[in-house]
């Protein structure tokens, strides 16, 4: 339960209520404190964000966060699979603001007004265009321990890590791996098959 302080410190603190969209026209709706909002973005490994509203108390910002994200066409939660398989989808920013204002026109609230100004996201990722589909690292159900994890670092878009060995990329969620260790020194033995593209 939180302290009166933190509580109150809630109440007074300014947050914002947001718009992300994916590559693959996902759009979803968050709240962040305002001073960190493009930061949550960027940890997300959202292509595209922007502030819907600014509220004053984190429960009146909750609460506009859930009546947007009861609208169709809509989430609150992008799952790290969805994020996986459109990192090779692109959108460019016309569309994606055309998609964003739809959902706004299509709320019709004088309170949030008619457009949110959108802001690409892709200077602030490492990961370049991928020609080859990743393979994931593992699924949900995989066991993680003595899972290795190898190649060479290609890239990070928010939690997805990107590997590669030779013309063949790995993507991780490193959200699977909180509060793991990882041995950089183990011993793995590696079958591998060379893909086509090794030969152009």
């Amino acid at each position: 339960m939180a302290s009166e302080a933190r509580k109150t410190q809630c109440d007074m603190s300014d947050y914002s209520v947001y718009a992300v969209l994916f590559n693959d026209s996902t759009l979803k709706v968050g709240v962040s404190s305002k001073n960190r909002v493009r930061l949550r973005w960027i940890e997300q490994g959202a292509d595209f964000g922007g502030i819907i509203h600014t509220v004053t108390g984190g429960r009146k910002a909750r609460r506009l966060e859930d009546r947007l994200g009861k609208h169709s066409n809509v989430t609150k939660v992008v799952r790290g699979e969805r994020k996986i398989k459109s990192l090779q989808d692109t959108l460019d920013i016309e569309v994606a603001q055309s998609i964003v204002d739809d959902f706004i026109v299509g709320i019709e609230s004088i309170e949030l007004g008619t457009h949110v100004e959108m802001e690409a996201l892709s200077k602030h990722y490492s990961l370049p265009t991928l020609k080859i589909k990743p393979t994931p690292w593992r699924k949900r159900s995989d066991p993680i321990n003595e899972r290795p994890l190898v190649g060479d670092v290609v890239g990070m878009k928010g939690s997805l890590l990107v590997t590669g060995i030779g013309s063949s990329y790995t993507v991780a969620d490193l959200k699977q791996v909180v509060g793991y260790s990882l041995d950089s020194d183990g011993d793995i033995t590696m079958v591998t098959q060379s893909g086509l593209m090794d030969f152009f």
